[in-house]
């Protein structure tokens, strides 16, 4: 690409000289100066604030690039106010760098650059901001101004005049770009078509996710989920275990379209404050967000995207082996990456000028990620979180476009603080005996009873969210997320449209009803047997005609659901609390909301005892961080109940071991 740049430049002769990005000054005060309307471009164009992307957030891509280059051009004026002659220059460069643009395509080398103009973007007589889309968002150029890139400290840095006197103008322009050597891969994701360039050696499944395509990789790129397919060249192969070629033409999977509580018709009390504010559940798969009006304190907006830190894995504990293996930095970008998208995305859409603050919710290991902290201690005995409570920061200093970011207080190595939050929003604060429990990566457990308060984490690996099962899916179209059997016949329903798979809340159903027709043994082995709507072959379970479960599957299950029970039991034990004594259960999550009671007792994932007791409160995560938002007194309300909860430790307990192990097995009765 350099010497398409020299030979183009000295072509049209500019001056120019190339630079390292990382060496380029960005004052993001002079971003300020575009609230303010100084050059009467401000709200008129796709091309300028607010309407692009947050300047914290381009500047860090920027600056990721390799290589860059500024170039400009001297124009004469017959004096320092001939603006005519200013205008007509501006016309000139922004012409000419639109040349280059269209050289640099027509080399194949779309998406391997980014320009940053004199000025805002002049392609159109009228841009059609805020009304329509932008005509042209492939040659859309963004300003320097806009980004505060310092221009005159830059033209000093590569030896190049910025002033030349009362009588000129001088225009510059800057090209950040990839050195060669890249591969061009053409993209073809829901009918868009995307070009991509990667590095020799480099798998699909890391060109993409680097790309900011979601890929399903619970494997972490091992080769054993068989979850990451893609289409490459006509052919499906392993996205993790194949490597780019030069022009190769991929299809992606329509990305999953994950549900989320919408929290828009509840009331909230709390303290009435100015402006808007952002509450984030951090989930390990998903990052749900709630776009919070201070003042009116409602939920105006809401919105979920799926973890990019999956790349390293679908569970916390890869995640902690990625960070101690050099990768922590990149994990915590990808979350600040991703936080910053949706900011830009609602304060571009609402519209807002800034947010106030950001308040989060989240397990242990997503919220030191989050902060930047070592997470190591959280992975390995004796599980210790040197931190437990947070500070408010400033959202500069995490590269957040907020003015303060507050994390709400964790419990210990294994609680964090979605659960602690999640107790509060519940309203089981108010209850003599009760159990929250929290289904999915891993199972959070609090009890209280008389007056005292328990928590405990069981690892059930992420079968409830689809993971590790062959047609697993998490709560998404297309998902299975409802089977009953009726007179001896199957039905299903899906979260929407044509079923593609299964959810966790179907698995649980499905075992059930396995379970009760006596096609899985005691041991959880499949034991075929004569059904009108159930088929059975080479050790599958099919509920459609391309829908299965298999016995892989099933032991999955069992762990899970092992791993549930036990840890409830454990937890009732050690508080002296008989399993009767229970009088509500409220099961927290995606998942419990769409569990079956019933079919949950059946299959021993939780004790029959507990039927008619249970009631779903969907994500009490966000609705924490939500209510931590309008009222931050709450926080001391989260820190005093971190306080007075008893952390129990199931990593190294015998006793949970042994009654892990006592509820493998299946009965047609569930746990009696």
């Amino acid at each position: 690409m350099k010497d398409i740049l020299r030979e183009f430049l000295n072509e049209h002769a500019f001056t120019f000289a190339f630079f390292d990005p990382k060496d380029v000054i960005f004052r993001l005060e002079y971003r300020e100066k575009c609230a303010m309307n100084v050059c009467g471009r401000y709200k008129t164009s796709w091309s300028c604030p607010p309407a692009i992307e947050s300047a914290e957030s381009m500047i860090r891509r920027l600056q990721s690039y390799p290589e860059a280059l500024v170039f400009s051009k001297v124009y004469p004026l017959e004096d320092p106010y001939d603006y005519p002659s200013m205008e007509k220059a501006l016309q000139d460069i922004m012409k000419q760098t639109l040349m280059l643009q269209e050289r640099l395509v027509h080399e194949h080398l779309r998406g391997q650059y980014e320009i940053l103009a004199s000025g805002s973007c002049m392609i159109c007589a009228k841009c059609t901001y805020p009304d329509q889309p932008c005509r042209f968002p492939d040659k859309m150029l963004i300003s320097m101004q806009a980004l505060g890139l310092d221009v005159a400290d830059l033209a000093n840095k590569v030896q190049m005049t910025y002033y030349q006197g009362p009588k000129t103008i001088t225009y510059f322009v800057t090209v950040f770009f990839h050195p060669e050597g890249m591969i061009p891969v053409e993209v073809i994701h829901e009918q868009t078509r995307t070009w991509l360039f990667g590095e020799r050696d480099q798998t699909i499944l890391d060109l993409l996710q680097r790309n900011r395509y979601f890929i399903e990789s619970p494997c972490g790129g091992r080769g054993v989920c068989g979850k990451c397919d893609v289409i490459a060249d006509g052919v499906v192969v392993k996205a993790c275990q194949t490597q780019i070629r030069p022009k190769q033409v991929l299809h992606t999977k329509k990305a999953a379209a994950y549900g989320i509580t919408d929290f828009g018709n509840e009331s909230w009390t709390g303290k009435k404050q100015k402006g808007f504010g952002l509450a984030l559940d951090l989930g390990t798969t998903t990052l749900a967000f709630y776009l919070v009006d201070l003042e009116k304190q409602r939920v105006i907006d809401v919105t979920s995207i799926q973890n990019d830190q999956s790349i390293y894995g679908a569970d916390v504990i890869s995640r902690i082996k990625a960070a101690i293996s050099g990768h922590r930095e990149d994990l915590h970008q990808r979350i600040i990456q991703q936080i910053e998208h949706i900011i830009s995305l609602f304060c571009t859409k609402h519209p807002i000028m800034t947010l106030s603050r950001l308040a989060v919710t989240g397990n242990p290991t997503m919220l030191y990620l989050l902060l930047n902290l070592d997470p190591s201690s959280l992975g390995y005995a004796p599980y210790h979180a040197p931190f437990q409570k947070f500070d408010p920061v400033s959202g500069r200093s995490l590269g957040l476009s907020v003015q303060t970011v507050q994390v709400a207080p964790i419990q210990s190595a294994f609680i964090g603080s979605d659960v602690v939050m999640g107790v509060i929003a519940s309203g089981m604060t108010e209850d003599k005996s009760a159990l929250l429990i929290d289904l999915g990566t891993n199972g959070e457990i609090v009890l209280t009873h008389r007056d005292a308060w328990f928590a405990t984490s069981a690892a059930t690996g992420p079968a409830f969210e689809g993971a590790t099962i062959e047609m697993g899916m998490g709560g998404v179209d297309g998902a299975i997320n409802a089977l009953m059997q009726d007179a001896g016949r199957l039905s299903y329903t899906t979260v929407s449209g044509e079923a593609k798979g299964i959810s966790g809340s179907g698995l649980v159903d499905f075992m059930a009803i396995l379970i009760q027709n006596g096609m899985v043994d005691e041991s959880g082995a499949i034991t075929p047997q004569t059904h009108p709507d159930i088929r059975f072959s080479d050790d599958k379970v099919y509920i459609t005609k391309e829908i299965y479960i298999t016995q892989k599957d099933i032991r999955q299950f069992q762990l899970a659901k092992a791993a549930i029970h036990a840890a409830i039991l454990r937890i009732l034990e050690h508080a002296n609390c008989d399993v009767d004594a229970i009088e509500r259960v409220y099961l927290a999550g995606g998942f419990g909301f769409y569990l079956n009671q019933d079919h949950a007792c059946i299959t021993g994932l939780l004790p029959r005892t507990f039927k008619g007791k249970i009631v779903s409160v969907g994500n009490t995560s966000g609705k924490g961080a939500i209510q931590l938002l309008i009222d931050p007194d709450r926080m001391s309300l989260a820190e005093a109940l971190c306080d007075r909860i008893q952390s129990i430790d199931l990593a190294q307990d015998v006793r949970f071991s042994q009654m892990f192990v006592d509820q493998m097995g299946f009965t047609a009765e569930g746990d009696e």
